[in-house]
């Protein structure tokens, strides 16, 4: 049998000349197929498990294969202290998985259990029960699922599968994301109490099967971890609870923040404005960042205002919008069935309003993603509503408009950097800050939206505390807390050469960031970098 890398070196010597792009490609997958057996070795190599012991288990997911999310794994593994005699078990797809599976067992993984490709024809009738009295998205929402699970776990895995911010009720993706939610449920609730399940560790809390996972091991009080990166750093996120659950990303509270020191709360918002800078200037490989920020195209307030708006003297509001089908109720939203839902409400009210020039721009990765498009739904003609174009440097927008509203995007702890008034339209990681005015229900929005000019002014406190939330969520690793940097998880393959080349042989920082892993697992902290962060400085 040949293994893929020397299938694709085969297929090379029988391309035709001239197909140089074909051969391209398949030397890139095949230097990447090498490259990840490499890593592979490696992990067998630091990883190897004694013996099992009655140390119960750790349950970790193999769903997504993305080169970063195996090497936060490993870490993971060896921080804690009894993972080497600890049954390894790993949620993989039925089909497809063999890399995975690879990887996995030199993680020194055992068990696998399989989540199959399609439910069973049981959850496709149950589905089609609940479904058949459904008159309305709100009504999707409200459905009461086994094991109270959220409706918007498979809401939003429908929205992703359709590729749409709100599909059609007829769309039979209602019918396959809910059929897989019961489906996943059911198998979870057999197989998980069976287990002397010490940890949950997974790479996404959100859409399917990742969510339904993640809420079935809460419900059972299992503790359970979504393990991720951001901002090229490694970050923990432990969700202990349902309330947890609802903001399941790192953050630091607005209390917590309270507590530290106003010499440590200083020295945090430094580290914020330095990060913000960084964000805006290009030296980060995240992905929102890379094209939310374009330095080239980058003007002064002043003359962007005169572009776009000549001498107009009326406010001027950034509306900022979302990746449309991308899991719009990460935090729980409830004002609104999903982001056209909001998208709609708000243009039916800024329409008439034209004391206000409103500017609405795409979300930064909208092409990126494909699909739906926000120039779908505004209205044209209207010199009171003006749409930027994608490539829109973020910094001047914010530059040139008086206050910011979203959902509750990055762009909402960003405007409050820059001293702009921020209005959240639904819950947020950042609500409970001073920089934010966040809507409690739909009517209250629109009656925000309407007053937008009243909104708090921005204070030098709140500029700096809006610049600490933003170092405790999305500060990279630097050369003072000697945490690892990671590449974006957007960069897939390409990452395995970094990993072959570069993490395996820093050694201190590999060593530093097991022992701050290690130590933040026996406590109780909710957020892991963000409590180094926050505590280092």
């Amino acid at each position: 049998m040949f293994e893929p890398g020397q299938l694709l070196r085969h297929f090379n010597r029988k391309v035709a000349v001239g197909s140089a792009h074909i051969k391209s490609i398949t030397n890139r997958l095949a230097t990447n197929w090498g490259v990840r057996r490499k890593v592979d070795a490696m992990y067998r190599q630091s990883l190897s498990p004694q013996p099992v012991s009655n140390t119960g288990a750790i349950l970790a997911d193999g769903l997504w294969d993305n080169p970063n999310h195996f090497f936060r794994l490993s870490l993971y593994l060896t921080a804690l202290d009894s993972q080497r005699t600890m049954k390894r078990i790993a949620i993989v797809r039925a089909n497809g998985s063999a890399p995975q599976r690879r990887t996995l067992k030199a993680l020194g993984f055992t068990r696998f259990i399989e989540i199959p490709d399609q439910p069973e024809e049981c959850f496709a009738k149950e589905a089609s029960e609940l479904l058949c009295n459904i008159h309305t998205h709100r009504d999707l929402l409200e459905l009461k699922l086994p094991g109270d699970l959220p409706a918007y776990i498979f809401y939003d895995a429908a929205l992703k599968r359709a590729r749409h911010p709100q599909p059609e009720l007829s769309d039979p993706c209602w019918k396959l994301s809910l059929a897989q939610a019961l489906a996943t449920v059911s198998q979870m609730n057999d197989i998980l109490p069976a287990e002397d399940l010490r940890h949950v560790v997974l790479s996404h809390p959100w859409g399917l099967p990742y969510g339904a996972i993640a809420w079935v091991a809460i419900t059972l009080k299992i503790p359970t971890n979504h393990l991720t990166g951001y901002n090229e750093g490694i970050r923990i996120r432990r969700l202990d609870t349902p309330q947890a659950f609802e903001t399941p990303v790192e953050h630091l509270t607005y209390k917590d923040y309270r507590q530290l020191s106003s010499h440590t709360q200083a020295q945090l918002a430094n580290i914020g404005h330095l990060e913000f800078n960084r964000r805006t200037t290009g030296k980060s490989t995240d992905i929102n960042s890379r094209y939310a920020f374009n330095e080239q195209s980058r003007q002064e307030a002043g003359q962007a205002r005169k572009q776009w708006l000549g001498d107009d003297q009326r406010l001027v509001v950034l509306i900022c919008s979302h990746v449309w089908f991308d899991f719009p109720h990460t935090f729980a939203m409830s004002n609104f069935t999903d982001f056209l839902d909001w998208m709609q409400l708000t243009l039916s009210h800024i329409v008439n309003n034209k004391n206000v020039v409103w500017v609405l721009k795409p979300h930064p990765t909208e092409q990126w993603y494909g699909g739906f498009q926000l120039s779908q739904v505004v209205p044209k003609g209207l010199e009171h509503i003006i749409t930027l174009p994608h490539d829109f440097d973020q910094a001047t927008a914010l530059a040139m408009c008086d206050a910011v509203v979203t959902v509750h995007g990055t762009a909402g702890i960003e405007a409050g950097i820059v001293g702009r008034p921020v209005l959240c339209a639904d819950h947020s990681y950042y609500s409970d800050w001073p920089f934010v005015t966040t809507a409690r229900s739909r009517a209250e929005y629109t009656e925000l939206l309407q007053n937008i000019c009243a909104l708090p002014k921005a204070s030098l406190g709140t500029i700096e505390a809006a610049a600490a939330c933003f170092a405790a969520a999305l500060a990279q690793p630097n050369e003072m807390d000697l945490r690892l940097r990671l590449q974006c998880d957007s960069l897939t393959t390409k990452l395995y050469r970094g990993l072959s080349t570069g993490l395996f042989r820093d050694a201190r920082r590999h060593d530093n960031e097991k022992e701050k892993m290690r130590l933040w697992l026996k406590s109780k902290s909710g957020s892991y970098a963000a409590n180094i962060i926050a505590n280092k400085v």
